[in-house]
């Protein structure tokens, strides 16, 4: 997993503890969706929050919280529970995955190639 999308699950991780909970509990917000876009050479981020009327009038402190979250993030670095639920959940998936048609397996995957390998980084067999 690349930083940027552990970012984006902790952000809009929707249980006990989470900014979207937060942000319920004061009435400022009733859905959160964090999402990202990488490129070869930079990457978006993007929160989208659905605003109760109040949190219309609240919008700088919303803001500010989503801000602070990242920033506890950052200062709090990443958490060995979040790893290993990722690796059950993933371990489960795996387990329990039908087979898929290489076709499709490819056209699945096969971006992840052009947003990891720089030109000047991939090795061409001749």
């Amino acid at each position: 997993m690349q930083p940027l999308e552990y970012i984006q699950s902790l952000v809009g991780h929707e249980g006990h503890g989470s900014l979207l909970s937060l942000l319920k509990e004061r009435n400022l917000a009733t859905a959160l969706e964090a999402d990202t876009e990488a490129y070869r050479d930079f990457a978006m981020f993007e929160v989208s929050v659905d605003l109760t009327p109040e949190g219309l009038n609240e919008t700088n402190e919303i803001v500010c919280m989503v801000f602070r979250y990242i920033d506890l993030l950052r200062t709090s670095g990443p958490q060995e529970w979040y790893w290993k639920e990722r690796k059950a959940i993933r371990d489960l998936r795996f387990q329990f995955k039908g087979k898929m048609e290489p076709k499709s397996f490819m056209a699945i995957h096969s971006h992840k190639l052009l947003v990891n390998t720089k030109y000047n980084d991939a090795k061409c067999i001749n």
